[in-house]
């Protein structure tokens, strides 16, 4: 929570009146456990959907159990990052196109071809037990 109240912090500071967009989402992670528990393939066919380039190398290093509990991260994250874009933007929008993994500093962050110049996203992903709950802010650089 700490951490959610200085993202909240900084937004309000650094950007009063000038967000572009918000976005959240909260995913129950025993739910799309269940979901990918009903066939093998659905995991691969989920993570091939959603995981862009850095993520498929972060995924391929985690421990079976951390699986599901990265994929409802990603998923958040981008659902959250869709709700933040302009209804411009939003159309065509395709998850696996967009980053969300920055395996330098281990934080949650936006990337990909379709980042503008003259934007930022901040992000944060929290979990509490069975929940993960991403916020994104689209803000102007």
């Amino acid at each position: 929570m700490k951490r959610l109240a200085e993202f909240a912090n900084k937004a309000v500071k650094d950007s009063y009146g000038n967000v572009r967009g918000v976005g959240t989402d909260l995913i129950q992670v025993s739910r799309l456990t269940q979901m990918l528990a009903r066939n093998p393939k659905y995991r691969t066919k989920l993570a091939r959907r959603i995981l862009f380039g850095d993520e498929i190398v972060r995924a391929s290093k985690l421990k079976p159990e951390q699986h599901d509990l990265f994929l409802a991260r990603c998923w958040a994250t981008k659902e959250a990052l869709f709700k933040a874009l302009d209804n411009e933007r939003q159309t065509g929008f395709q998850m696996v196109e967009w980053g969300t993994v920055d395996l330098v500093h281990r934080k949650p962050v936006i990337l990909g071809p379709h980042v503008k110049a003259n934007e930022e996203f901040l992000v944060t992903v929290t979990h509490d037990g069975d929940f993960v709950l991403a916020i994104v802010l689209r803000l102007p650089r």
